[in-house]
């Protein structure tokens, strides 16, 4: 295992060619479908790190849409820009730094605004999602794609097969611990993807919450809400279809 480096980007250790594989391309074509992505020109994706997540999304995306990403680090940004380079799409992107919880945007600027692993590891999540709101358009799309990680710990796997009860108790009890302290120190909660449906600030619009609160909403699935310019009847469609298919990779 290499140590860790405390000068280096937030969750850089992340960042590797293992990350382009987090999604089954096949199941992204789905939710294009299902979103019905093809009426999609305008993106942002907040938090993105060195953009690995924009650019599967505009693998799904009509070829004249532009995205643009937002990130606290500016060398995860100057490696997102690399990255388009490399790949021959330095127009297609374009990544900026900001911070989520104060978006360099006007109001309603952008058809699609989305995450992955952002929230987990922001201190005032209702904030951040106010802000995604405020910039995506009437009748735009907000995803929001959020992990539960301590409740992974509870899926058995051939790591820990033949792991006593007292054994995974403990390192329940351990992971637990940490993530509690993580929450204290304001860095974020890594279990805030089964959390995001009930966070003050997902929603304002009350039919939104509503449909939040009868639907169920798995936000590791992605949270999907359109703004309140679209029937409700429709609304209500598109978020049973997103309960159908949880991602679990």
């Amino acid at each position: 295992m290499t140590s860790h480096d405390p000068d280096a980007p937030h969750s850089s250790a992340y960042f590797g060619g293992q990350r382009d594989h987090w999604w089954n391309k096949d199941y992204l074509e789905l939710l294009a479908r299902r979103w019905q992505l093809d009426t999609v020109r305008t993106v942002l994706d907040v938090g993105c790190g060195i953009g690995h997540w924009g650019m599967l999304l505009a693998s799904v995306l009509p070829a004249q849409s532009q995205v643009v990403g937002v990130e606290r680090d500016g060398r995860s940004v100057r490696r997102a820009r690399e990255r388009a380079r490399e790949r021959d799409l330095p127009g297609q992107f374009d990544y900026r730094v900001g911070v989520a919880e104060d978006l360099p945007f006007d109001d309603a600027t952008f058809d699609l605004v989305t995450c992955q692993t952002l929230l987990i590891h922001v201190p005032d999540v209702g904030q951040v999602i106010s802000e995604m709101r405020r910039v995506v358009k009437p009748g735009g799309l907000l995803i929001v794609a959020e992990p539960n990680n301590v409740a992974s710990l509870m899926v058995a796997t051939s790591r820990d097969l033949g792991e006593s009860l007292a054994a995974r108790v403990e390192r329940m009890q351990f992971v637990l611990t940490c993530e509690r302290g993580k929450v204290v120190l304001g860095e974020g909660d890594n279990s805030v993807g089964d959390l995001v449906p009930g966070i003050p600030g997902a929603s304002r619009s009350d039919r939104c919450r509503d449909l939040r609160q009868r639907q169920g909403i798995c936000s590791r699935a992605a949270l999907r809400l359109r703004r309140p310019a679209r029937a409700a009847h429709r609304i209500t469609r598109r978020l049973r279809e997103t309960q159908m298919g949880l991602v679990t990779g």
